[in-house]
């Protein structure tokens, strides 16, 4: 049985969503905590940016 590393977790949050969470948290300076509940999870938000 092979792992395939895109299988892990749970689905993917749209690209659209998250850098619409992305922006205002960079603008605005504030803690990705602070970011729209609407746009993804905050650690999503993060991980995101950071790879970015």
């Amino acid at each position: 049985m092979r792992n395939d590393p895109l299988k892990r977790g749970g689905k993917r949050v749209d690209d659209r969503k998250v850098l619409r969470g992305i922006i205002p948290v960079m603008q605005k300076g504030q803690r990705w905590v602070d970011a729209p509940a609407a746009d993804g999870p905050h650690t999503t938000l993060y991980n995101r940016c950071r790879r970015w």
